[in-house]
């Protein structure tokens, strides 16, 4: 069963998507039934949707992409969320961050500095 956070975040992608978007999801315990709800419903509205549970291999991949022409649409939590944006805001290819949080006055403190981050 969703929860309001999880209709929230599909919600945001029910429209279709140009196809030069990717969607990079960055996680741990993203093998939960709740995570795998809303991987399935996104993976609807993306063509092309990446897991990564490892910081190196997602900011590699996120690297590579900078010549691809293709945007990326991120999306992490709060556990990685504070110390992982600050390292890929930056990059031009990325545009747009969700931050899938459970603590939403938490994020608002730390996020306000970073323009692409969305809630």
């Amino acid at each position: 069963m969703a929860n309001t956070e999880q209709e929230t975040l599909i919600s945001t992608f029910e429209e279709p998507t140009s196809n030069n978007y990717s969607l990079i999801w960055f996680a741990s315990g993203i093998n939960t039934d709740e995570y795998n709800y809303t991987q399935e419903k996104l993976e609807l509205y993306m063509d092309y949707f990446h897991i990564f549970n490892e910081p190196d291999s997602c900011q590699k991949y996120i690297q590579s992409m900078s010549t691809a022409g293709t945007r990326i649409i991120f999306i992490t939590n709060e556990h990685f969320g504070e110390q992982f944006i600050s390292q890929i805001h930056q990059f031009r290819q990325i545009s747009i961050i969700y931050i899938y949080c459970t603590n939403p006055e938490y994020q608002k403190n730390w996020t306000k500095q970073y323009r692409k981050v969305r809630s």
